[in-house]
């Protein structure tokens, strides 16, 4: 029952009837109180504030001491969303970090026809067949890459590109899973630093198409910095990272060879020959694997 100090019921001078903003029982006026949040209520259900809603938080800091420069960089997913190997994702737990921008260095990511042929020992060049298969972003835009001569290894090379001193770069192209396997072939990409047309070194990722299988490896051990394969659906994604050796080297190209040779993924083997399909070729700066950007003969075509 509520608490009354005076007959709500009879006339009291100087006051009037009101009711309680909580409980809705009637009062006199002098029987009310103004609560804390602007409520007139009796005695039972008056209360103060509590003192916690005075209390001020001290705002942290979430920096960092210290964190890593652009040559750790990593982050984000691959076209079909899958996200990159945890193995090289080294920053993603670093919450100071900021992954610097980046470019598709290559030229014509997805027309191979614009592409160089080349070849060795007198053979012939590759065969570009354009537009014969569903991409991994769905349109009618691989591309066909046939090499058909036994006395040669063929290439599809890039356009050059200027490196800059000591710094380190990752290409990587996608490749159309198919049941052929390396006893027959396997598919390599490789990046090459040169000085003018002189070979300085390179580094290569070959990959067994059926499998997934991989093998990373150079012509000078300080040039490789990793290799690999990610798995994209009908596609793989296979990459290679390499630093430039020296100052004198002033071009990096980027070579896909469609047919090379052996079972142990190790070596080239003249007399291999197939086709692969191939789509999104990429070349940045840094040592990982970024989400592919499309280009065309002026550049970069899809901002990120």
């Amino acid at each position: 029952m509520p608490t009354r100090t005076h007959d709500q019921n009879t006339l009291l001078h100087g006051s009037w009837n009101v009711i309680c903003d909580v409980c809705g029982f009637k009062y006199k006026a002098v029987d009310l109180k103004k609560r804390w949040d602007g409520l007139y209520v009796c005695k039972e259900d008056w209360e103060p504030r509590h003192p916690s809603d005075f209390f001020k938080g001290t705002a942290e800091d979430t920096g960092v001491a210290w964190a890593r420069t652009d040559t750790a960089e990593s982050g984000g997913t691959d076209i079909e969303g899958t996200p990159f190997p945890a193995a090289e994702n080294v920053e993603a737990t670093n919450v100071g970090y900021v992954p610097r921008p980046y470019q598709n260095l290559v030229l014509y990511s997805e027309d191979f026809s614009s592409w160089v042929s080349n070849n060795n020992e007198g053979g012939t060049n590759v065969i570009v067949t354009s537009n014969t298969a569903t991409s991994p972003n769905g349109t009618l835009t691989a591309d066909t890459l046939e090499d058909d001569s036994i006395i040669s290894w063929e290439s599809m090379r890039s356009n050059d590109i200027t490196p800059k001193e000591d710094e380190i770069y990752t290409g990587s192209v996608y490749i159309l899973k198919d049941g052929i396997g390396k006893a027959t072939r396997h598919v390599g990409i490789r990046l090459w630093f040169q000085n003018g047309f002189v070979s300085v070194a390179g580094a290569t990722t070959t990959l067994d198409t059926n499998t997934g299988e991989y093998l990373a490896k150079f012509n000078d051990i300080d040039v490789l910095v990793g290799g690999g394969v990610m798995d994209a659906g009908d596609y793989w994604r296979v990459w290679v990272s390499a630093k430039n050796p020296n100052s004198s080297v002033n071009r990096l190209i980027c070579f896909i060879y469609p047919a090379y040779g052996d079972t142990t993924l190790d070596n080239v083997v003249f007399t291999a020959t197939g086709t692969t399909t191939v789509w999104g070729a990429m070349v940045t700066e840094g040592p990982v694997l970024r989400p592919y950007v499309k280009t065309d003969g002026s550049g970069v075509v899809t901002t990120l």
